[in-house]
């Protein structure tokens, strides 16, 4: 079954290996997926649409735009420009010094408009929207 997923239902094909284990009289399967450099890796849905996922720690994760174009142009020997808004570029500048506290104001950052953000920020006087 590993086996076919990792052949029929993803692409390119995902190479791995595998390892029983006998534990309390039952076998564990151990699947072990190497960091692959033909990224992204896309999985098939139940409607026949690819999507691209990545790993983070024991999680497959949705890949977003921005990560679908860096994939795209590290492959690239021009290197990689990416635009992005005004909004983005703050919280781009916010994630360094408040990593932290980003569970609780990344959405305000992000859906807030002016006000709302200086509420948090009120050393920054720029406009942001």
């Amino acid at each position: 079954m590993v086996e076919a997923a990792a052949r029929i239902y993803s692409k390119p094909i995902i190479n791995f290996t595998t390892r029983q284990h006998f534990i309390d009289g039952k076998t564990v399967l151990e699947v072990k997926i190497e960091p692959s450099a033909g990224k992204p890796h896309y999985a098939i849905d139940e409607k026949g649409k690819w999507w691209a996922y990545f790993r983070k720690n024991d999680e497959n994760r949705l890949a977003n735009k921005v990560m679908l174009e860096v994939w795209k142009n590290q492959k690239s020997v021009d290197g990689i420009l990416i635009n992005y808004s005004d909004a983005e570029k703050i919280l781009l500048d916010y994630l360094p010094e408040y990593s932290g506290q980003i569970c609780t104001h990344c959405p305000y950052t992000l859906q807030a408009g002016r006000t709302d953000y200086h509420q948090f920020h009120p050393e920054y006087s720029g406009s942001i929207f």
